[in-house]
């Protein structure tokens, strides 16, 4: 899926009507850490105290929380959307959701597109029930995108970079099983 493939986030808007956001009844808290140890500001708690700022805010109440240490929730969360028990999902990052890109995007297909769930992420302000927040959200991507092909090409520059070292230095092949390279 490209970027562009990404489909009109929320169906919101039929034919001829106003972009307008869908009202939100039920509204799912979503959060994920690698492990119960972490710490830094991605903590469930740190996670969970954005996430009711935001909610809170927006007149909204938290119906469902869901806590994962790695995905297993995030599949729970997926299913209770396709249920239509939920109306929004409200996470302090997108990546929250998960790191990958490819994950993001068919994540937020399934739940925007297939079953009409609100996402709003609190860091990226990010709310694919409005106009502008699924324009945020296509930009969001392609930044992700972005790096990821930034850290793919400077990491080939990296390793060219040492080959070239050596190859400046005299050291043609890499040492093998202990011996010393042929000078």
């Amino acid at each position: 899926m490209k970027i562009n493939d990404v489909p009109a986030l929320c169906n919101q808007a039929g034919p001829g009507s106003a972009n307008v956001a869908p009202s939100v009844a039920q509204v799912a808290a979503y959060t994920r850490t690698k492990s119960q140890e972490q710490v830094e500001g991605y903590s469930i708690e740190a996670q969970l105290a954005m996430i009711r700022g935001e909610v809170e805010r927006r007149g909204w109440d938290v119906a469902q929380t869901f806590a994962d240490f790695g995905r297993p929730n995030l599949v729970r969360l997926i299913e209770d959307a396709r249920q239509r028990s939920i109306d929004g999902i409200v996470v302090s990052r997108l990546d929250r959701l998960t790191r990958d890109t490819d994950d993001l995007e068919s994540v937020l297909q399934t739940l925007c597109s297939e079953c009409g769930v609100r996402v709003v992420s609190v860091a990226e302000q990010v709310d694919t029930g409005t106009g502008i927040g699924q324009a945020h959200l296509k930009v969001a991507l392609a930044f992700c995108r972005l790096s990821q092909a930034y850290s793919r090409e400077l990491g080939a520059r990296i390793r060219q970079g040492q080959h070239l070292k050596k190859a400046y230095h005299g050291d043609w092949r890499t040492p093998r099983r202990g011996k010393a390279p042929v000078q």
